[in-house]
C-alpha cells in the first residue's frame, strides 16, 4: 500500500479532491491530505505538509485557476 499525497487549493477543488481521496482509498492505497490534520500547536502548518510530502510514496497535485 502507497501514501499519496493529496494537493490542491481546497475551495475551488473540493470536490475533485473528494474524489481523488476516494479513488486512492478504492485503490488499497492510503491518502494524506490536509482535511485529515488538526490543529496540534506541536508543528508549524507548512512543516506538517513538507514532513508529510517527504514521508509519502506518491504526490498528486491538482493545479487549477488559483494557482
Amino acid at each position: 500500500m502507497a501514501k499519496v499525497y493529496i494537493s490542491s487549493t481546497y475551495g475551488d477543488l473540493k470536490d475533485y479532491r473528494e474524489a481523488v481521496y476516494r479513488t486512492i482509498s478504492r485503490m488499497g492505497h492510503d491518502g494524506i491530505a490536509m482535511e485529515d490534520y488538526v490543529a496540534t500547536g506541536k508543528y508549524p502548518p507548512l512543516e506538517k505538509c513538507m514532513a508529510d510530502v517527504a514521508a509519502c510514496d506518491w504526490y498528486v497535485g491538482l493545479f487549477a485557476w488559483r494557482y
